[in-house]
């Protein structure tokens, strides 16, 4: 939601020097629709188009302080019987402006004027148009900034081999802790995360590549687990961690060494991976 508040402005038509009688006024929504609707409040509005491609609104409209009906297409009509030649109609509107993305592009962005809806009041032989509109106006998107509170370095335990008598077998290496730190302002975002091996960026499986250097280790690798599962490797895989609260988000990690080969000579054991945030 953009709008924090219902934006309302009323419009009185003045009528002087008319018939008596009974006036007739039929109003409709003028807007683009956007073929889509939203639940407010316990109540459900169509939205409307705005020069923005991700903005939208939604609103209501009433008469002399009666019933509120929800801006649509479909006109409606009220009457009002004058008993004497001068007489006055007072229509209100109300809108809220609405955009389905949690966090928007930031930058500057400009809402054009908007004919919200029209009318046609008539007598007998008289009638006239009338239309509420909004005033241009524009507001600033600020993006979302984040940083990642992971440390750049994990050290891992010293382990021996014998301890990984067989193929599979695996013992533990070391924990880290996956986290954000964001604006305070932000958004309740649904986080989610993907991993990939730097060193080998087409591995697709849970073992991480060991880097090449002199005295490297053989015949094992490295694991980061979330929980008891082991990460897979794939830059399209993304695993939900869960929803930001007051800017921050955190997720225990660890990582185990596993035998690979049957043959295994000790060595180094460094590896790097790349984590990717998306925000829903």
């Amino acid at each position: 939601m953009i709008s924090s508040v219902w934006h309302s402005a009323t419009m009185s038509l003045i009528c002087t020097n008319m018939s008596r009688g009974t006036y007739t006024n039929t109003m409709g929504a003028t807007g683009l629709p956007a073929g889509a609707s939203i639940e407010f409040d316990g109540a459900s509005y169509n939205l409307y188009q705005t020069g923005e491609s991700d903005v939208f609104y939604f609103g209501t409209s009433s008469v002399d302080g009666g019933t509120e009906h929800g801006l649509s297409s479909n006109v409606y009509q009220t009457t009002k019987v004058s008993f004497a030649t001068d007489f006055t109609m007072r229509s209100t509107v109300k809108v809220r402006f609405y955009s389905p993305k949690k966090s928007m592009t930031s930058g500057l962005r400009t809402i054009n004027t908007l004919d919200v809806i029209t009318g046609k009041i008539a007598h007998e032989n008289y009638s006239g148009a009338w239309t509420m509109r909004t005033d241009e106006f524009t507001f600033v998107a600020k993006g979302t900034s984040c940083t990642l509170t992971t440390p750049a370095t994990i050290k891992l335990k010293q382990v021996s081999i014998v301890d990984m008598p067989s193929i599979g077998s695996s013992i533990a290496g070391g924990a880290f802790v996956l986290g954000l730190k964001c604006n305070m302002d932000v958004p309740t975002f649904q986080v989610s995360y993907g991993m990939a091996d730097v060193y080998n960026p087409s591995n697709l499986s849970s073992y991480l590549s060991l880097a090449d250097e002199p005295a490297k280790a053989s015949g094992i690798a490295l694991q980061v687990l979330n929980g008891t599962n082991a990460i897979s490797f794939a830059p399209s895989a993304t695993t939900v961690i869960g929803n930001l609260r007051s800017g921050t988000i955190s997720h225990p990690m660890t990582v185990q060494y596993i035998r690979t080969g049957k043959n295994a000579t000790p060595g180094k054991a460094n590896a790097a991976v790349s984590v990717t945030f998306t925000y829903d």
